[in-house]
């Protein structure tokens, strides 16, 4: 089945609510940035950078990856019961990041941003924010609630949006970015929850043997899929994390905006792409249906339609970025080249990087993120010695695409894999 069978298919609607909700969403984003960089310096993008940064790996840890397992039994109280596992998780870990604010000021210290420390409170709330919404995301995904997650995107997004500008222009907030990333998610889960208090009944359904069952049932998130998320997510925020304290929150600005304008794009897409895929695998899959013609059409259509836009962005990225964010910032531009190749494989493997969990092969992916990371800290390494942000980043990118290809192949070796056991299986039941 070819991609544009499946967009048309039962999927359809699905794929449309979330990737329209998606294009709002980035697009919304994306347009603002032209304002905010004429509001904020670029140590403000900076701080906002490093504060999602460990945000983002504390996240990651908050509900130890159970949340991609919301969708993958059969019964719904078996749902329930990883959903509260997660959450019980999660709030345990609210209460140690609450406490380690004790420590903020050597924190920021460590990273040689005093101007952290004056955010550092905001931390925990943003964990819970995001670590509840990565529950309540995959319980509506499984609902096939679509258009509940696009109300969140679109209205999370114009929220933040909306006060980044505000607490900007009013000069009330130097660090209006930051507060603002912690009030949209805020008010936007208010949003979706009150219109869905029907889907969400089943959630005050409270066993703690089910928690228990559940919770050993699908053991394999906890053991492999965390440690490869939470290495995954380190080696995308390695450059912030570690760069930070030899070149700067300004450098560190200008690289955050180079990430910023090159993911929302990709965001646009895939993360769309990959619920709705996850999702349709996932039954053809547990039906013993065939899925290769299915993927291998989605990379082929992806791939070459990727390949001719990247050409054209390298040629017209310098003036598209000066024109937009203002002269001062044209060292994104230099920036988002060098992440074209690495950026590649991201589109292309992001769409399929629930296969692991389809296939049981969690371990496997674990080995593979402990390479990459270890290849990108190399790499960064390296351009610290070398006192060369673009050496690093260099480097960071070209070893990135090189671990994603490989990556790549043993996608598509694992659906081959499973396309000759179903054959097999067929076989001998005639």
């Amino acid at each position: 089945m070819a991609l544009s069978d499946m967009l048309r298919s039962s999927g359809v609607r699905n794929f449309a609510k979330l990737f329209s909700a998606n294009v709002v969403a980035q697009a919304i984003g994306l347009l603002v940035y032209p304002i905010l960089t004429r509001i904020y310096s670029p140590e403000d993008f900076g701080l906002l950078n490093l504060f999602l940064s460990i945000g983002g790996v504390l996240t990651l840890i908050a509900v130890a990856e159970y949340h991609y397992a919301i969708v993958l039994p059969k019964e719904e109280k078996d749902a329930v019961g990883v959903f509260h596992v997660g959450f019980l998780l999660l709030s345990c870990l609210v209460i140690l990041v609450g406490v380690s604010g004790v420590f903020s000021e050597p924190i920021s210290l460590l990273f040689k941003a005093p101007s952290l420390s004056s955010v550092y409170y905001l931390l925990p709330g943003y964990v819970f924010l995001m670590g509840l919404w990565n529950l309540l995301n995959y319980w509506y995904t499984r609902q096939q609630k679509f258009g509940k997650i696009s109300i969140y995107q679109m209205s999370q997004s114009i929220i933040s949006s909306a006060s980044k500008i505000i607490l900007g222009i009013q000069n009330l907030l130097r660090v209006g970015m930051v507060y603002s990333v912690v009030f949209a998610p805020l008010i936007s889960i208010l949003l979706v929850v009150v219109g869905s208090w029907r889907t969400l009944t089943p959630l005050f359904k409270f066993s703690w043997n089910n928690i228990c069952q559940q919770a050993a049932k699908y053991k394999n998130f906890p053991l492999y899929v965390m440690p490869r998320g939470l290495l995954n997510t380190l080696g995308g925020n390695l450059p912030t994390l570690l760069l930070t304290p030899y070149f700067g929150l300004v450098e560190i600005g200008f690289f955050g905006m180079a990430l910023t304008l090159a993911f929302r794009p990709i965001n646009i897409v895939c993360s769309s792409l990959y619920q709705v895929l996850y999702q349709k695998v996932t039954d053809k899959v547990n039906e013993q249906k065939e899925v290769l013609s299915l993927l291998r059409n989605f990379l082929m259509q992806i791939g070459v339609v990727t390949l001719l836009l990247f050409g054209v962005l390298y040629l017209v990225m310098p003036y598209m970025v000066s024109f937009l964010l203002g002269a001062e910032w044209v060292v994104v531009s230099d920036y988002i080249r060098i992440f074209l190749p690495w950026l590649f494989f991201v589109v292309l493997n992001t769409s399929l990087s629930f296969l692991p969990d389809v296939f049981g092969k969690q371990s496997i992916y674990l080995l593979f993120e402990i390479l990459y990371i270890v290849v990108r800290l190399l790499a960064l390494i390296i351009g610290v010695r070398m006192d060369s942000m673009h050496m690093a980043l260099f480097l960071f990118s070209m070893i990135g695409a090189f671990v994603l290809l490989v990556e790549l192949c043993w996608f598509i070796y694992m659906v081959v894999r499973y396309e000759k056991r179903r054959e097999q299986v067929g076989d001998k039941s005639e």
